[in-house]
């Protein structure tokens, strides 16, 4: 199963987003939230920090 690139958590084959490059290299995302979120250049911040 792929993982969302931006966050690392798995997703399932009938969910998340795939985007594609112009180079051909598919990325995965789990919502369109975290593909947002990459694209505009914003760093992902793990929730199980103190």
């Amino acid at each position: 199963m792929p993982e969302c690139y931006y966050s690392g958590e798995e997703i399932n084959p009938t969910e998340g987003i795939m985007y594609v490059k112009n180079n051909g290299e598919r990325l995965y995302f789990s919502s369109g939230k975290n593909l947002k979120n990459w694209m505009e250049g914003r760093n992902h911040e793990y929730a199980d920090q103190e």
